[in-house]
């Protein structure tokens, strides 16, 4: 997560009382949390269940009943997107904070699920002795590509009541690895779903 900015949570497989790890969001009652705390849930809370239970919290905190101890012998590693409005509001109604949670209120990209998956796989053989890897499953439908949209240098200097050249403002489009194109759009990189709209360049000008 410090390295790619993605969370993840990692199950005691065996724990799991079926292959699916479902989520939904209608679910109302109590849910143990991985150190022991019981909190009430409600529909709209995000939570992440097996065939009988909760276990997980969505985005925010693991569940008592699935989390890795040391006699877990078979893991799962789940990497997901859940919407950052969901988060933040359960996160805020139950005063329950983690740095998962923080970082998901302020949105991630379902673009680089994959390669944070990669990341967490490549650093494996760091931490464990021996292990195998059994299978893998994806339900991200995504673009892999980001839009491109209209970006005009005049349009920029009048919102802005500004006079910057066409070379300033290449060099910090080259700085944010942004490309401008021959046709006037412009298409920001994979990891910048912040950037949609021709303000959004303005305010990084």
């Amino acid at each position: 997560m410090v390295l790619t900015g993605q969370p993840l949570n990692i199950y005691d497989a065996d724990d799991n009382t079926g292959d699916d790890y479902i989520v939904s969001d209608d679910y109302q009652g109590k849910f143990t949390t991985f150190d022991g705390k019981e909190i009430d849930l409600i529909p709209g809370d995000l939570v992440i269940s097996d065939k009988s239970s909760v276990i997980c919290l969505a985005g925010i905190m693991a569940g008592e009943k699935a989390s890795v101890r040391p006699s877990t012998r078979n893991i799962t590693i789940e990497a997901a997107c859940f919407y950052h409005a969901n988060i933040r509001h359960t996160s805020s109604r139950l005063g329950l904070s983690s740095f998962s949670s923080q970082l998901f209120s302020k949105e991630r990209n379902p673009k680089l699920i994959t390669e944070a998956l990669a990341v967490t796989i490549s650093l494996l053989p760091e931490f464990l002795e021996s292990y195998e890897l059994t299978s893998y499953s994806s339900f991200n439908r995504s673009e892999m590509t980001n839009e491109p949209f209209p970006f005009s240098l005049e349009a920029l200097n009048a919102r802005l009541g500004s006079s910057y050249t066409e070379e300033e403002v290449d060099e910090v489009l080259a700085a944010y690895r942004i490309e401008k194109r021959e046709n006037g759009t412009i298409i920001p990189p994979l990891d910048r779903v912040d950037l949609k709209e021709q303000c959004d360049i303005d305010e990084e000008v």
